[in-house]
């Protein structure tokens, strides 16, 4: 009988770590309420939405709209995650004019998807004048902790770095990550300003590492204007989390 309660409680357990997990998401930066005239927007769509981002300005144009103004917006740049991610970088193919709200639209949206974590559900103000400069980084990245945490349908698996940068306006860090066999992968991941977070979490992530294997790692800092401070030098060297040093 304790077998089959034990059995039921794990199922149970499981399903709740699973209903955690949505089956898409688009999520887009910048997170603030307001953007200079020269903005970047950073969209990520996690599952099923991962298909919407690769099919920007195909099958789902995507623009800025003011009313009966619309802006389009041009891909600049896709990145594929590791884990169930795929990131779209998309710049203005015209002015913003200072004042006006401008909201990101994308046509056709399947039913699925929608932005989360937005509070302004994807709407900025524009304010005057455009941001021209990179951000600033006062030292190299050093690397803090890593995280692993052996529960629900997927590990949680960080390496944590520094975030030695600083800039007036929000940022992202595009990490470019080369495993042993000189093989890279490039993502721009958000931070709070004092630390650097590359992995995935238990539904999606941007890298996977395999337990103690090696990698290199370069960051470049972007602004939400998309300025760009570009790494200098060679690469960081890092080991996957393992059960003896994640904490």
């Amino acid at each position: 009988m304790r077998t089959i309660f034990t059995f039921l409680t794990s199922i149970l357990f499981l399903t709740s770590i699973h209903a955690e997990c949505a089956m898409s998401g688009l999520y887009v930066f910048p997170k603030g309420k307001t953007i200079r005239q020269n903005p970047v927007f950073v969209l990520d769509g996690y599952g099923f939405s991962e298909h919407t981002i690769e099919g920007l300005n195909k099958e789902y144009p995507v623009y800025l709209q003011c009313g009966e103004i619309k802006v389009p917006l041009e891909v600049k740049e896709m990145h594929k995650g590791q884990f169930e991610l795929t990131q779209a970088v998309l710049v203005p193919t015209d002015s913003l004019i200072p004042g006006l709200y401008y909201k990101l639209t994308i046509d056709h949206l399947p039913p699925y998807d929608n932005f989360k974590s937005h509070a302004s559900n994807a709407i900025w103000k524009v304010e005057s004048g455009k941001d021209t400069i990179a951000p600033e980084m006062t030292a190299r990245p050093r690397e803090l902790n890593k995280i692993l945490e052996l529960y629900g349908c997927h590990p949680v698996s960080y390496v944590v770095f520094s975030c030695p940068a600083k800039d007036n306006s929000e940022m992202m860090v595009r990490a470019t990550v080369k495993d042993k066999a000189g093989n890279e992968t490039s993502y721009f991941i958000e931070t709070n300003g004092l630390e650097i977070k590359i992995g995935h979490d238990m539904c999606h992530g941007a890298f996977k590492f395999a337990e103690g294997s090696k990698y290199d790692v370069k960051f470049d800092f972007m602004d939400a204007s998309g300025n760009i401070r570009s790494w200098e030098g060679a690469g960081l060297r890092f080991s996957g989390p393992d059960k003896e040093t994640s904490e």
